[in-house]
This record gives C-alpha cells, sequence and structure tokens, in this order.
C-alpha cells in the first residue's frame, strides 16, 4: 500500500479505537449505575474486587463522552464543550484527592440520587485527573507533550488496578486497589485519548516516513504479543505443563521470536518499498535527464535557422547521448512516395558496406515497411533480424540489432523520420521510445520554423529588390520628365538654327564651299541632336506602362539603340581599359513586326549592357539580325545579341530570367533579364539563351512578322500651293523664322504673338479675307494652342490647323493629338516637313529646279 494510502488508513483506525473505547467507558459506567440503582450485582470475575462507585461511574460517563466527541463532532463549539466536560472530570479527580487526604467523605451524590456516593479509590481519581488533562488538551493548537504523558500515565493506572484480574492474584502495588470495570475504564480512556490526538503519539503511527511505517508494521503485534504470551505462560504453570523455569524460558522465547518476526516482516515490507521508491527515483530521474536533454537540443534547434544545420544537430546529440550505433534523419516526399537521407551519424567500422547511408539517396516508403511511421506511428523493432523488408536485411548486414523509427510530425504532417539504431538486441526502453517520440514533434516544428523563416527571408529579399527597383523606376520617370521639359525647351531653341541654316543652304546662291559646308554642318546637327532628344525621351519613358502597337522596322530599331548605348558602354570599357569590338550584321528587307518600339528598346539596352559587364577584359560584341523559316513554315525575324565574354554555366542559365536572380552581387537588380523575357513574350517572341562557361553567350530573340516590308523611304522635297498664313508662336525668333521660310514659299503671312492675339485676327478677318490655314505653337500663355484650335474650328470648321511643339514627339508617339488639330510637327522644326505637310493639306505645285 502507497505511504500516503497507509497514513489515511491508520488515522481511520486510530478514530475507530478513540470511538470504541468511549463507547466502551460510557457502557461500563452506565451498567455501573443501572446495578446500583437497582441494586443488582454484576457478574465480572473480578475475584473479590469492589463495584464501581456511583461517582466514579457519573465521571467515567462524563469522560467517555468526552472522548466520542474529541472524535466525532469537529465543530468548535462541540471543542469547546469537550474541554469543559474534561476540565469537569479533572475537577472530579482532583477534588476525591483532597477529600481522602483530610479525611471528609464526599456525599453530593445521595441527595439527589437517595443512593450512597460510595468511595472512590485512590487511584480511581489520579486516572480520572490524568484521563481529564489529556482530554482537555487532545484538541490543542499547539503541539505538547503533556497531554500524551497523561495517558499514558492514565492508562498504566488503569492497567495496574486490571492487571490482577487479568493474571489473577493481587494488585501489583495496594495502591492499584480498583474494581475490574473502572480499571478496564480507565486505560479505555488513556488508549482513547491518545488515538483521539491530531499530533504527539498518533503522528508516529499516521505519519509517512519509515518511522511511521515501521511502528504501524509492529505496533499490532507489540500491544498484542505481550499479553497473549503472557496468559499462556500462567495458563500452563496452572495446568502444570512446564515448571517456573521452562515457563520463563518459553515466555523469553516466544516473546523475542513474537517481535523478531514482526520486525523481520517489517523490515521486509521496507525494503520492498525503498526498492520500489528506488526505482520509481530513477524513473523519474531518468525522464528528468531525458527532458534536459530534449530541452537541449531544443535550444540548439532554436539558434540555427536552416534545415541542414538543425537535422545536423538532432543527429549529433541522439548519436552521443543515447550511445547509438547509428543515427539517420530521412525527408519525405509524398509525391515520389520515398524518403531522402539528409543526415548521418555512424559508428559503423569502415570494413562494413554502408555506401547506401549517403545524403541524398532515397529509400521507398511501402517496400520497406515504412508506412507505419510516415502515418505517424512510432515502430520499435527489438530485433530485426527475421524483418523481411530490404532496409531491415541492409541493416542487419552493417550489424544492426535493435532500432527505433520516430515520425518528424507536425499538425497532421508527416517531413520526415528520425530512425535510431544499435548492434545489441532490445537496446531501447519504453522510455527511450517515448522520448524519440516527443523530439520526433519537436524536430518537426523545428524543420518547418527553419522552412517558415527561409521563405519570409526571401520574400524579404524580393520585397527589398522590387522596392529598389520601383524607387530606380520613379527615379527614372522623374528624370524623364524633367528630360522632357529640357528636350521641349531645347527644341525650341534649335528650331530657327535649324530653319535659317537650311533657306541658307536653298536660297543663298553666292556661298563658298567652306560656307555651305559648315552650313550643312549646322543643320546636320541640329537634325542629330533632335534625335537624341527623341530617343531620350523615350528611353527614359516607364517601360510597359502602354502597351502601343506599331509596324516596327527592327533594324533601324536596333541602330537607333546602339547609337543611344554606345556612350554608357564605350564609357565602360575605356575607363577599365579594355577595346570592345562591336560587329553589326543587319540582314536587308526584313518585314515589319508588330509591336512596341519603347519596350524592343529597352530589350535590346539591356542584352548589350549585359554583354558588356559579361566581358570585362574586352571583346567582341556581335548584333545580327535576319530571317528564318519556323518549323510550321511561317517566317520569323531573329535577333541575336552574342558576346566572347566570361559565359555562363547551367544553373545560371536556367535562373538567369527569374526576377531578382543577378550575378552581380550588389551592383545588380536582376530584372534585367526577366524585363527582356516578358517583353518578348508580349511581343508574342521566344527567347533562347546559348552559353558555355569561358566561350561566352548568345541571346536569341526570334518575332513573327507582319505582311508588310520595312522600307525606310526618303523625303519628297516638294512645293506646296501658296496660301493665306495666320502663325501663332510667343517667341519671336521662331516666329521670325517661321515667316521666312513661309514667305521664301510665296505664302500670304499674317503673325500673332499669343493665342488672343491670333484669335482676334482669325475672327476679324473671316468676313473679309480668310486665312487658309493655321499654323501654332502648342504651349502659349493665356490661350494655349489646344485651346486657339477648339475656338477656330468652332467657327470655322474646314480651316486646317497645324500645330508645332517642342513635345511633338511625345505627342505623336502616344498617340494623343489635342483635339480639333489635324496635325502636328515636332521642333526643332525642319522646313522640308513642313513643306509636305502644307502640300497635303493645300496641293502642290512643280517645283522649280535650283539654277
Amino acid at each position: 500500500m502507497h505511504s500516503v494510502e497507509e497514513s489515511q488508513a491508520a488515522r481511520r483506525w486510530l478514530d475507530r479505537v478513540a470511538t470504541g473505547c468511549a463507547l466502551i467507558v460510557v457502557g461500563l459506567a452506565v451498567a455501573s449505575l443501572v446495578s446500583v440503582i437497582l441494586d443488582v450485582e454484576l457478574h465480572h470475575s473480578q475475584r473479590g474486587g469492589p463495584r464501581m462507585s456511583p461517582a466514579t461511574a457519573v465521571a467515567c460517563v462524563l469522560a467517555g463522552t468526552a472522548l466520542w466527541m474529541s472524535t466525532q463532532v469537529r465543530t468548535k463549539l462541540a471543542q469547546r464543550a469537550t474541554r469543559t466536560l474534561a476540565q469537569v472530570v479533572v475537577a472530579f479527580g482532583v477534588a476525591r484527592l483532597l477529600t481522602l487526604a483530610i479525611g471528609v467523605q464526599l456525599g453530593v451524590l445521595g441527595g439527589p440520587l437517595m443512593i450512597d456516593a460510595g468511595v472512590t479509590a485512590p487511584a480511581t481519581a489520579v486516572g480520572l485527573a490524568l484521563s481529564g488533562i489529556s482530554l482537555s488538551r487532545s484538541n490543542g493548537v499547539r503541539p505538547s507533550w503533556l497531554p500524551d504523558v497523561a495517558a499514558l500515565c492514565g492508562c498504566l493506572v488503569g492497567w495496574l488496578g486490571l492487571s490482577r484480574y487479568v493474571y489473577g492474584g493481587g494488585a501489583v502495588v495496594g495502591f492499584a486497589q480498583m474494581s475490574a470495570p473502572t480499571s478496564f475504564g480507565l486505560a479505555a480512556l488513556g488508549l482513547g485519548a491518545m488515538c483521539s490526538r491530531r499530533g504527539g503519539l498518533a503522528t508516529l503511527i499516521t505519519g509517512g516516513g519509515s518511522a511511521s511505517v515501521i511502528a504501524r508494521r509492529l505496533m499490532r503485534v507489540a500491544l498484542t504479543a505481550p499479553f497473549l504470551f503472557g496468559l499462556l505462560y500462567l495458563h500452563g504453570l496452572q495446568r502444570d505443563w512446564w515448571s517456573m523455569e521452562a515457563g520463563v524460558s518459553l515466555l523469553t522465547f516466544a516473546l523475542s521470536a513474537g517481535v523478531c518476526g514482526t520486525a523481520w516482516w517489517a523490515a521486509a515490507r521496507l525494503e520492498r518499498a525503498d526498492r520500489q521508491r528506488t526505482t520509481a527515483e530513477h524513473r523519474v530521474r531518468d525522464q528528468l535527464d531525458r527532458m534536459h536533454l530534449l530541452h537541449e537540443i531544443s535550444e540548439a534547434m532554436a539558434r540555427r535557422q536552416d534545415v541542414k544545420s538543425t537535422e545536423d544537430v538532432v543527429a549529433t546529440q541522439v548519436f552521443e547521448q543515447f550511445g547509438a550505433d547509428l543515427v539517420v534523419l530521412l525527408h519525405l516526399d509524398l509525391v515520389a512516395d520515398e524518403l531522402t537521407i539528409k543526415s548521418v551519424r555512424s559508428a559503423l567500422s569502415s570494413e562494413q558496406d554502408a555506401s547506401w547511408l549517403v545524403v541524398g539517396q532515397g529509400i521507398a516508403v511501402d517496400n520497406n515497411g515504412l508506412a507505419r511511421c510516415v502515418s505517424g506511428e512510432l515502430v520499435y523493432e527489438p530485433d530485426i533480424s527475421d524483418l523481411p523488408h530490404p532496409i531491415s536485411r541492409k541493416l542487419g548486414e552493417l550489424g544492426i540489432r535493435s532500432m527505433v523509427l520516430a515520425s518528424l510530425r507536425a499538425d497532421s504532417e508527416t517531413l520526415g523520420v528520425l530512425l535510431v539504431a544499435s548492434k545489441r538486441t532490445g537496446r531501447f526502453k519504453s522510455t527511450d521510445c517515448e522520448f524519440f517520440r516527443q523530439l520526433g514533434v519537436h524536430v518537426a516544428l523545428s524543420i518547418r520554423q527553419s522552412h517558415l523563416h527561409q521563405c519570409l527571408s526571401e520574400a524579404y529579399e524580393d520585397l527589398r529588390n522590387t522596392r529598389e527597383a520601383m524607387s530606380k523606376q520613379e527615379r527614372l520617370a522623374a528624370v524623364g520628365q524633367l528630360a522632357s521639359g529640357i528636350a521641349h525647351d531645347i527644341n525650341n531653341a534649335l528650331s530657327p538654327v535649324g530653319m535659317y541654316a537650311f533657306m541658307m543652304l536653298e536660297e543663298e546662291r553666292n556661298l563658298s564651299d567652306a560656307g555651305r559646308e559648315a552650313l550643312e554642318t549646322i543643320r546636320k546637327a541640329v537634325d542629330d541632336v533632335g534625335e537624341t532628344l527623341a530617343r531620350f525621351r523615350r528611353f527614359y519613358k516607364a517601360p510597359g506602362k502602354d502597351f502601343v502597337s506599331e509596324e516596327l522596322a527592327l533594324n533601324f530599331i536596333v541602330d537607333e539603340t546602339i547609337e543611344m548605348s554606345r556612350p554608357r558602354w564605350m564609357l565602360a570599357s575605356r575607363r577599365e581599359g579594355v577595346e570592345v569590338t562591336l560587329e553589326r550584321e543587319l540582314a536587308g528587307d526584313l518585314p515589319t513586326l508588330t509591336g512596341n518600339s519603347g519596350e524592343l528598346r529597352d530589350a535590346i539596352t539591356n542584352l548589350l549592357i549585359n554583354a558588356i559587364d559579361a566581358m570585362p577584359n574586352g571583346g567582341t560584341l556581335s548584333v545580327r539580325t535576319m530571317l528564318r523559316k519556323a518549323d510550321d513554315g511561317s517566317s520569323r525575324i531573329v535577333l541575336e545579341v552574342a558576346d566572347t565574354g566570361v559565359g555562363m554555366d547551367e544553373a545560371t542559365r536556367e535562373r538567369c530570367v527569374e526576377p531578382f536572380f543577378t550575378t552581380k552581387g550588389e551592383l545588380g537588380t536582376g530584372l534585367g533579364m526577366a524585363m527582356v523575357h516578358s517583353s518578348v513574350q508580349r511581343h508574342g517572341g521566344v527567347l533562347e539563351i546559348d552559353s558555355v562557361v569561358g566561350s561566352g553567350t548568345t541571346v536569341r530573340m526570334s518575332f513573327p512578322t507582319s505582311s508588310q516590308v520595312a522600307q525606310v523611304k526618303p523625303s519628297e522635297d516638294v512645293q506646296p500651293r501658296p496660301v493665306r498664313l495666320l502663325v501663332v508662336d510667343d517667341d519671336p525668333v521662331i516666329l521670325r523664322a517661321l515667316e521666312t521660310a513661309l514667305d521664301n514659299d510665296g505664302h500670304d503671312v499674317v503673325l500673332a504673338s499669343g493665342g488672343r492675339e491670333a484669335l482676334r485676327t482669325f475672327l476679324d478677318c473671316q468676313s473679309g479675307a480668310p486665312f487658309d490655314g493655321i499654323i501654332t505653337d502648342y504651349g502659349m500663355p493665356h490661350l494655349d494652342g489646344a485651346s486657339l484650335a477648339a475656338a477656330v474650328k468652332k467657327s470655322s470648321p474646314d480651316t486646317p490647323v497645324l500645330m508645332l511643339s517642342g513635345w511633338g514627339v511625345r505627342l505623336n508617339e502616344e498617340r494623343s493629338t489635342p483635339p480639333h488639330v489635324d496635325a502636328v510637327l515636332s521642333k526643332p522644326l525642319k522646313v522640308p516637313a513642313l513643306r509636305q505637310l502644307l502640300a497635303r493639306y493645300f496641293g502642290a505645285i512643280e517645283r522649280k529646279p535650283q539654277e
């Protein structure tokens, strides 16, 4: 029985003994009173002893009642009543002793009961006083030795008087002349008072320590054996079974044998309890060690954020702490239905063939009986010799005899398996298996946390790269807006330069060859600056924002892109002191393709820059266009950009079009090739990449063709029919240049320096000499060109309105011509373009050849 249960049982047993003693005392006292009242002689073997006096009987009733209340009723009122009754019993005993001392008879009880109170023996008075003292202190809060001593002494007094009735003969001492009921009652009161206490000697019986266990074992024998052996000894003497000497010898032997046997029995029980306690302590200590080890492994895993190091820590800790001969961590692949080895720790000798126990090796689930473990069950095989699975046979060949398979399971999902094996049969205990099961849960959670941390890190890196790319794109957009404004102002400034240079070349007959050559250079420079500004704006336009399809000549876009990006890669090559040779092979008569010129320029620029970066020591950059037949018989336009640089390995080649993948470190964004790939896809094309490490890279883009053939027609110098024109511009220099150019062609020109003045002039002339057309600037104060066009069309819908603007290229490319404007010419204005536009709206005449 468990020590706590034994303690509770002992407490209940002591309460029952105290209650029984109380009932015995009250019963004997009541019987004595009844016999006195009815004058009936009670039959008891008192051998001439006296009867219990009525006064003693009343005191015993009070004492028995107090003893009963101390064990049955636990209220404060009952405790006070118990103390009061016990104090009355003490007072009675003390008073009786005093009367005996002074020689006065106690006759108080005779009056009301009409009987003689009788004589209370001195021993009876002492026993009652001692019992009363013990009962009055039985429920005290503070621990005290007095109640136990008083109870023992009272019990001794009762036994001294009772022994003559048990063993015969006279009283042991003359002081103890008492009746048999009185003696038995006093002994019962002392015993009950000791048993009813919650402290003192009773604690020795009801405690949970080894001393209490021994006391409980020996108490019954110590109380009963001497009494029984004494009766047997006297009975044997009376029947002449043995002499006094032999009886004493037998009594001594019997007492010794009884006490020693009981002690041996108690010691055996205690030894078994100690063994159970020691086993439980070892089990608890092992469990604490396992929990400490699990805590250490969990902390070690928490300090690592990648799956590989987490698995290595687990395998190493289990291998070292458990003294296992083999520890393997495997990952589950649900698609392939196999486990892949991720970490191995082994104590196998080098002579044993364990070549299959390598990281990356796959092990089938079904063929090796691992389905139970994969489903979440812990599998322990104390002896794998008779198992039929291939993995068991392979492990057996390595000397393995027992193994544990614990699933790495988190949230009803199995991530892998932990295999722990030993060369000893039945090596692992149930506590070890339970530890491996708990460890599997922790490892699975750690692996999942590592996966989440890795995904979060990648997402954060992608977010950072995206933010940087967006920031760069915003800066490009800001630069583009600034460049657009600058281009407008430069175009306005260059317009009169180009027009005057053209007119001087055309009209002046006396120019020297050097002067004519200088004017040609000026005119060509103005045209080049205008084209550069147009390309500048297009290159800073956000790619892919507005995918506007148009018929494109690929060779023209390639030439334009090469010239635009030349300063970028030429400057880099010269700064590094290396030489980059450009080879251009453009096929003639290529058909057009349908697409967006801005996106194609951006894609070609990215390819050129990547090619230059791939040649840190210089090399050859080749740009080729060609027309090829596809497998389905259709024709495709192919553009190749090749370099002789460092090249790429297969893994880099496969990933180079992934967003944010870069081999340039902090210098790259990882968006260039991704943008090229997406642009080619939007054009319905195919991107191919061929690369060899050390030999260079070739990037090939193929696009479907349209039905037209790309031809660049030279502009025709036509002569428009002379008409009456209203010319509007807020810049007087441009206004005078336009007037000169139009006057030279025979037009009737009226000038206006702003939108309001032009509208008044137009309305005033409508009734007299109306204008055939209007040439106006776009951006003007008070009334801009778009508003002027709207007002003119409202008054004369058939009058053509032609607009000149420094933003003309952008308006044409974006198809954002203002309403009521018939056509837009870009600045810097070219006189032949102006003539062609006027000829389209007003007709042309035969141009006179120059003399």
